[in-house]
């Protein structure tokens, strides 16, 4: 159990047996996530204990100045299409190559 007294934010990912034999993400990604050496730590936590998360107001203006961008997802297909989905998944699931899509 993690003991703190400072509010953090996380995106955790889940892993299962399967990760570690093929392009794990354990063992390709996540170490670039974490510190490459203890030096760098107490740097870290001065990062993390200095952060001041964006006012609401502020957060409410930003994704309203870019709406009028981005709200209908065009910059986003990964979202909404299988157009970025990797060919050895797409194979295995019976869709079509990434090329003989019409996007």
């Amino acid at each position: 159990m993690l003991a703190h007294d400072f509010r953090f934010d996380t995106v955790q990912m889940p892993l299962n047996c399967f990760d570690g034999t093929y392009r794990s993400f354990e063992q390709q990604v996540l170490p670039e996530l974490g510190i490459d050496s203890l030096a760098v730590l107490p740097q870290n936590v001065a990062v993390a204990r200095g952060f001041t998360p964006m006012p609401a107001a502020e957060m409410r203006a930003l994704r309203e100045r870019c709406a009028p961008f981005a709200a209908d997802g065009h910059l986003e297909l990964f979202k909404s299409t299988k157009r970025y989905d990797g060919a050895v998944g797409r194979a295995q699931h019976g869709y079509p190559p990434s090329a003989e899509l019409p996007l």
